[in-house]
């Protein structure tokens, strides 16, 4: 398999093991990025090069909060009775699934 038991795995300069090292029954249905990944990747190359990506969402999340119900104070309620419940039916089965 792809996985390999013996393998460090280092997190911001830690050791850890991965769950497949961890339940060794469960490496079948692990895939190959899944367990050829390593976090620190992540940190060291797309989070270092685009730091302004959580700034800006941040921005833009504050923004949507204030300005949102400001625009939205002479309109109408959206309808979302019908949409709510499907997501909720989705999300049951999704999570019944899943178990």
């Amino acid at each position: 398999m792809w996985a390999d038991a013996d393998r460090e795995y280092t997190f911001r300069g830690k050791v850890f093991k991965q769950a497949f090292q961890l339940m060794p029954r469960m490496t079948p249905f692990y895939t190959q990025w899944e367990s050829d990944t390593n976090p620190d990747d992540f940190f060291t190359t797309f989070a270092a090069k685009h730091w302004s990506v959580p700034i800006i969402c941040v921005i833009v999340y504050v923004s949507f909060c204030y300005f949102g119900p400001k625009m939205m104070e002479g309109r109408k309620a959206f309808d979302l009775r019908n949409t709510l419940i499907c997501w909720n039916w989705l999300l049951c089965i999704f999570s019944t699934i899943g178990e």
